[in-house]
Formats: C-alpha cells, sequence, structure tokens
C-alpha cells in the first residue's frame, strides 16, 4: 500500500532537487503517457511484492503536476486562479470517488 506514496515522495525529491526547473515542463508528456500503463501488469493477479513496483512507478510518474502547480498560477489570470485551483481539486476528488465505485462494484480477487 505503500508503494505509490513512495514514489510520489522520490519523484518529488528527483524532480525538485536533481532536474533543473527549465526541463521539469519537458517531462510532463511522457509522464501522464506513462501513468495509465504502468499498472497493467496487475491485472495479471501476479503476486503482492510483483505489483508493488509498477504502483511505486506509478507514483514517480504520477506526480506529474508537481512541475504544473508551478506553471499553472502564471498562466491565469490573477482574478481566476483560486476558482481555477477549486475546479482542478473538485475534479480530482470526483475521480477518486469514480476509482472507488469502480473498485467497489469488482469482486475482491484472492492473492
Amino acid at each position: 500500500m505503500a508503494a505509490y506514496p513512495v514514489g510520489v515522495a522520490l519523484d518529488g525529491l528527483v524532480l525538485g532537487r536533481l532536474v533543473p526547473p527549465r526541463t521539469r515542463p519537458r517531462l510532463v508528456r511522457p509522464m501522464l503517457l506513462t501513468v495509465p500503463l504502468l499498472p497493467l501488469p496487475a491485472l495479471a493477479d501476479p503476486p503482492a511484492a510483483v505489483v508493488a513496483l509498477p504502483i511505486l512507478a506509478t507514483g514517480v510518474a504520477g506526480s506529474v503536476h508537481l512541475p504544473l502547480d508551478g506553471l499553472f498560477p502564471q498562466v491565469l489570470p490573477d482574478g481566476f486562479r483560486a476558482r481555477a485551483f477549486g475546479v482542478i481539486r473538485s475534479g480530482m476528488r470526483l475521480a477518486c470517488l469514480v476509482e472507488a465505485a469502480v473498485r467497489q462494484s469488482r469482486p475482491a480477487t484472492g492473492g
């Protein structure tokens, strides 16, 4: 269960400390493209230790929002920043609720 947050923390450290600020926006597209593909091996129902590696990698790539969080306010007019952040956060929470509903609708598998 800790694989994803550990991946996010690792990426935050690497992206924040080792990757120059000018390079970060160029990493957004590859990271966005890999996020949905990385957990696919888990569909084969391998052991938990095997699933942890792609989930860790998903956490690394899933923290794509880190470079975007710095760019987003720069492209918005001052009067719309708070509202735009509220819309984004609401959308992310809605996506989490949909994911939880989908998970609950699927039967549990042993493993």
